[in-house]
């Protein structure tokens, strides 16, 4: 039992971790740089609030190195190793591995509250680490223009696209835990039980399918408006190349995910009717 429910784990980390990855994509340019992605940080909030710090930090790390591979061309900036591993670890790793620490607000019941306080808690935490890069690693690389502070700069640099991803992020973990379906799913989540209503849920499997194969189909788009699609034939650096094929390989694994969540349920739903 507790190995079937292991695997279960694991399996919503994998998916949350690819819809993640799809979000993230998908930026609103910032007036002094950085981007502002599409709820790209509530899967992972959803996926640490639902199975606690353990299964969180796991899945919050394994994004970390994923959202590492697509930033390669960033750390290829470092002028030396120290450099490197600032980048490396305070904008990718660190930074994104926190987002698991929203397990600790775990509880037996959904809270709406406590779900929007861990949202803000982690992305602070997130936040915090990119001001240190800022401070250390890009005013020192390129000293800001307006001739403010590195500490001041790099406040307002960071702060002008992360404040608006806690806000974006926290509504949207608000919005979700307060669904009666969603809700109605977290709680049987949270609790573990198993449905009887297996129609239902073989339903519910060929839906979700459906549901990646769209986002992959957005992101497919998403990336061809970004010119990531020409970039991975026309880029000259390995760097540069490497990310542009993550970048294609994360979309793609969602639409092969959506695929096979879709045939499962379709073959689960007409078994179910014999």
């Amino acid at each position: 039992m507790k190995r079937s429910e292991n695997l279960k784990k694991l399996i919503v980390c994998a998916l949350m971790i690819a819809v993640a990855s799809v979000l993230s994509f998908v930026k609103i340019d910032m007036p002094m740089g950085g981007g502002l992605t599409v709820c790209s940080m509530v899967p992972i909030v959803l996926a640490a609030y639902l199975y606690g710090p353990k299964w969180g930090l796991s899945c919050a790390f394994v994004y970390s190195v994923f959202q590492l591979l697509f930033g390669l061309d960033n750390v290829a900036y470092a002028t030396n190793i120290g450099l490197a591993l600032l980048i490396i670890f305070f904008d990718y790793i660190v930074a994104y591995t926190v987002i698991g620490l929203a397990g600790f607000f775990r509880s037996s019941a959904i809270s709406v509250k406590r779900i929007v306080l861990a949202s803000v808690t982690v992305l602070t935490l997130r936040f915090v680490c990119h001001f240190i890069t800022g401070i250390f690693v890009w005013d020192a690389l390129w000293p800001n223009e307006f001739g403010l502070s590195s500490a001041v700069y790099s406040l307002a640099y960071n702060g002008i696209y992360m404040l608006p991803e806690i806000i974006t992020t926290s509504i949207a973990c608000a919005l979700l835990c307060s669904s009666r379906q969603i809700t109605n799913l977290l709680v049987k989540e949270l609790s573990g039980a198993d449905s009887n209503e297996g129609a239902k849920d073989h339903l519910v499997l060929f839906w979700v399918g459906i549901a990646f194969i769209v986002i992959q189909i957005a992101a497919y788009v998403g990336l061809s408006l970004t010119g990531s699609m020409s970039f991975l034939f026309e880029a000259s650096s390995a760097g540069a190349v490497l990310k542009a094929s993550w970048e294609l390989f994360s979309a793609s694994l969602v639409g092969i995910i959506g695929i096979i969540l879709t045939v499962c349920g379709a073959l689960s739903i007409k078994k179910s009717k014999k």
